[in-house]
C-alpha cells in the first residue's frame, strides 16, 4: 500500500481547491514577491508584469488542482518556466 506523503491527493487532510478569498489572499501576499523575483532576472518590467499577471491567471484557471498550502511553490515555479520560456524565445 503507498504511502501517503508520496500521494498528496490521497492526504484526507489537504484541500484540493482555491476558495476565491484564498486566491485573493494569496494574491495580496506574492504578487510583489513574485514581480521582483521575476524583474531581477529579467531586468524588463513590462515583461515582469505580463509573466506575473499570466502566473495568476494560470492559477485561477487551475484552482480546482492546486493545494492552497502549495500555491506559493506552485507560483514561483509557473513563474520560472515562463521565465526560461521567454528567454528561449527572445534568442530566437
Amino acid at each position: 500500500m503507498p504511502d501517503n506523503h508520496l500521494f498528496p491527493q490521497q492526504d484526507s487532510q489537504l484541500k484540493l481547491y482555491l476558495t476565491s478569498k484564498e486566491y485573493n489572499t494569496i494574491v495580496k501576499t506574492y504578487s510583489n514577491r513574485l514581480y521582483y523575483f521575476i524583474l531581477k532576472n529579467l531586468r524588463n518590467e513590462n515583461d515582469a508584469d505580463d509573466i506575473v499577471q499570466d502566473t495568476f491567471l494560470k492559477l485561477w484557471q487551475h484552482k480546482n488542482e492546486v493545494y492552497p498550502e502549495k500555491a506559493k511553490s506552485w507560483l514561483f515555479t509557473t513563474a520560472h518556466r515562463a521565465l526560461i520560456n521567454l528567454a528561449k524565445k527572445n534568442k530566437r
